[in-house]
């Protein structure tokens, strides 16, 4: 009996030690008259490359509802394993909407 309680003791005190969590994004989007569901999977692509090149650890998923209130929404989720970087990378984020650069023009 002692023996079982010092094991039940030791797997209680160690399990957290296993454990991890992800920093989440979860943005609902909206596509625009111009993108297609067909084209969005590329866009999200190009992010990931994009990210990964500049040595974040954000993964990205796509996520449509099945049920809800409304299904016409695409739901965005990221994961980043360490909040410094997250935190860095979403300010970053928001700076660069708020100031956003001119795009070049596609002949």
């Amino acid at each position: 009996m002692f023996l079982r309680i010092i094991l039940l003791a030791l797997a209680m005190l160690l399990t957290p030690l296993v454990a991890h969590a992800d920093y989440l994004d979860v943005i609902t989007v909206r596509l625009k008259a111009g993108c297609s569901l067909d084209t969005y999977p590329g866009i999200v692509q190009e992010f990931r490359s994009a990210r990964k090149t500049q040595g974040y650890k954000y993964t990205v998923e796509i996520a449509d509802p099945v049920t809800g209130p409304d299904l016409s929404v695409i739901h965005w989720v990221g994961r980043e394993p360490n909040f410094g970087t997250f935190g860095q990378d979403g300010s970053a984020r928001s700076r660069s909407r708020a100031h956003p650069r001119p795009r070049s023009r596609r002949s």
